[in-house]
């Protein structure tokens, strides 16, 4: 992380820690040993070393392409619907560009999983060419997260390793030059990895009947000990 050994904000994690810690103690001062108390997060946390350009990947392997004389597409401006086959969208999304579903689509039904494998293989290979480092720990399709075909989702989602991310200019559909940027901006961690690359964490006072606890399963919780749910 750049605040590594940065004068007064190298210790400003911890000191958050210990001051969310003062939060809970006071929280505890305020309930008794009957009430139900939960900490939790929907992610953890991690570094931002590298900046990812989906869309330049994309067009470097032959699913995305420039009109001629064009060079980065702003907002997909520039792009050449007729020949593209996938573009990324957000930060970890990539859609295909789907006849019958996208205004210019042109990949058939029947081709659709041959792209989509082709793009995962792909990116599942992507190295950093700055330290020869994978930079994507898991692509996955909507099969792979039984993703029904009438719900509005990529149809892959990137799961990157710490300290890879997708670039700004991803989001919004630019292709820069260079597929690995070296991240020099302030902002140096994020959570936009894949999810097994930063897990969330739950704290309990009572006993959570749960082997792998995850979000979905708060809920029922709650509402069991408000003896709302049995």
């Amino acid at each position: 992380s750049q605040l590594k050994n940065k004068g007064k904000y190298k210790n400003i994690i911890p000191l958050y820690y210990q001051k969310m810690d003062e939060v809970i103690g006071k929280v505890i001062r305020l309930t008794n040993k009957n009430t139900p108390l939960l900490v939790l997060s929907d992610h953890g946390f991690g570094p931002f070393d590298w900046e990812i350009n989906l869309n330049t990947w994309l067009k470097q392997n032959g699913f995305l392409y420039l009109k001629s004389g064009s060079t980065s597409p702003e907002l997909y401006e520039n792009v050449d619907w007729s020949k593209t086959t996938a573009f990324a969208a957000g930060f970890n999304s990539v859609y295909l560009n789907a006849k019958g579903r996208e205004n210019q689509g042109i990949v058939e039904q029947k081709n659709r999983e041959k792209v989509i494998k082709k793009i995962k293989a792909g990116l599942k290979n992507l190295k950093n060419t700055f330290n020869k480092k994978s930079v994507i720990k898991n692509v996955y399709s909507r099969k792979d997260l039984n993703i029904p075909e009438n719900i509005d989702a990529p149809d892959l989602i990137v799961g990157y390793y710490q300290g890879f991310r997708s670039s700004w200019e991803t989001a919004v559909g630019a292709a820069p030059e260079k597929t690995i940027k070296k991240r020099t901006a302030k902002w140096s961690g994020d959570h936009l990895f894949d999810a097994s690359e930063v897990p969330g964490v739950i704290f309990s006072n009572k006993k959570l009947e749960l082997k792998n606890p995850f979000i979905g399963d708060i809920m029922p919780f709650v509402l069991k000990k408000l003896k709302a749910y049995q």
